[in-house]
């Protein structure tokens, strides 16, 4: 039996993220589905796996949440649900906890069906979806060199998608020694975010060689839906490796992707 409930109460400190785990868990899905139509949701007594690559083999997401994020949460055998996302995002969305509200998923081990149910207190929602057998492989990423990593705060980063993203299709990731850059030069104009190592805003660059890449905006875009669910982001380049980008939520889970590099150098 796989349950799982969330539980906003004012009462309630035992999670910082308590209150955000429903924010959190429909985000997941969400960005799963800019990728894919079809996943499988892996259920473990650890908590929720979900993995998954897009058709053209560009980017693979790799999602944990903790159990320790949840209200309560019960996995007496490991489960492989697959779901088609476009209808369970789509309810996903409407749905808001609120004070005293109830969110409730759960699946019978030998189940055919994962039931999700909402309880306000104006009405009871009740959905079913029906559970497939896709056989989507699943990957386990090798050890990576990386020779550029940089850490900074998760606004800074929105600004990737906001502002210095919005004059190409393309973005160039330009790490130095001293300096990590960001920037598109088009047609229609230019434009760059310059970081640089900075104990007090919380930016970390290390550089063991430098290193330029450029990849599809497309990717920042689907990351930036991520905005108020983690205080940082990690990103890593190496040669000839995708690019890691971590969010992370400490001991609760992370939302990572490796997303492969427009070509090698730029």
């Amino acid at each position: 039996m796989f349950e799982l409930k969330i539980q906003a109460s004012e009462s309630d400190s035992s999670s910082k993220f308590n209150a955000e785990a429903l924010n959190l868990l429909k985000k997941a899905i969400e960005v799963v589905h800019e990728l894919v139509e079809d996943a499988d949701i892996q259920i473990t007594d650890k908590g929720i796996n979900i993995q998954a690559l897009d058709n053209i083999h560009v980017c693979l997401i790799n999602i944990f949440l903790s159990k320790n994020l949840f209200f309560s949460y019960r996995c007496d055998k490991n489960l492989v649900l697959g779901i088609k996302l476009k209808v369970l995002n789509k309810i996903m969305k409407t749905i808001k906890v609120s004070k005293n509200d109830v969110f409730e998923l759960n699946c019978e081990d030998d189940g055919n069906v994962l039931s999700l149910k909402y309880e306000s207190s104006r009405y009871v929602l009740s959905n079913d979806f029906k559970l497939y057998k896709f056989d989507i492989e699943s990957y386990t990423l090798p050890s990576m060199d990386y020779t550029a990593s940089i850490t900074f705060n998760l606004e800074d980063f929105m600004l990737l998608s906001k502002s210095v993203g919005t004059f190409d299709e393309f973005i160039v990731f330009d790490a130095k020694k001293d300096s990590f850059t960001f920037n598109q030069v088009s047609d229609v104009g230019k434009s760059s975010l310059v970081l640089k190592p900075n104990d007090e805003n919380g930016v970390v660059v290390n550089v063991s060689d430098p290193i330029c890449k450029e990849i599809s905006m497309k990717y920042i875009n689907i990351m930036s839906k991520l905005q108020g669910l983690s205080d940082k982001v990690s990103i890593h380049i190496g040669e000839n490796h995708p690019i890691f980008f971590e969010f992370s939520m400490e001991e609760y889970g992370y939302i990572r992707f490796y997303v492969a590099a427009k070509k090698d150098d730029h």
